[in-house]
């Protein structure tokens, strides 16, 4: 499958680095290319959710939909040499590589200087510094929430 060059922001490549993965990208108003993630969508709402579960809170259903899912996993694929997904989550767990164990910070990151009036610029904001950073380099870690 022809691939098209991405360019990354550099949060995103801060994420790749931080968790060592290979972007795979479908291409726009192709559906056809995310047939497996739209199959086992349908066939989870198909078996777990058809009829639709009576519950009388989250918790329950939460429950339900783990049962159903661990029993799923005894379930042999069509074409994978009479494996069950208990099996094929087991070989890719051993595959897989381990998690970082720090967390990604996920904030954007970026250096400016706090004018003397106490005020930091980042983005088109002025933020308020304490009067001991005055006139000194600062790092802002911005988030979106």
């Amino acid at each position: 499958m022809k691939h098209h060059k991405r360019d990354y922001t550099t949060e995103f490549k801060r994420l790749i680095s931080h968790y060592l993965f290979e972007p795979y990208f479908c291409n726009v108003r192709r559906p056809n290319e995310k047939g497996i993630v739209e199959g086992s969508v349908k066939y989870a709402r198909l078996n777990f959710m058809v009829p639709v579960p009576q519950v009388k809170d989250y918790d329950e259903l939460n429950r339900l939909l783990r049962e159903r899912c661990e029993s799923d996993l005894d379930r042999i694929l069509w074409g994978k040499c009479s494996l069950s997904k208990k099996q094929l989550l087991a070989e890719d767990r051993i595959a897989a590589i381990a998690l970082p164990d720090d967390k990604f910070d996920y904030r954007k990151t970026t250096s400016t200087l706090a004018r003397s009036v106490s005020l930091a610029r980042y983005d088109t904001n002025d933020y308020s510094v304490t009067v001991r950073w005055a006139q000194h380099s600062v790092t802002v870690k911005a988030s979106g929430r």
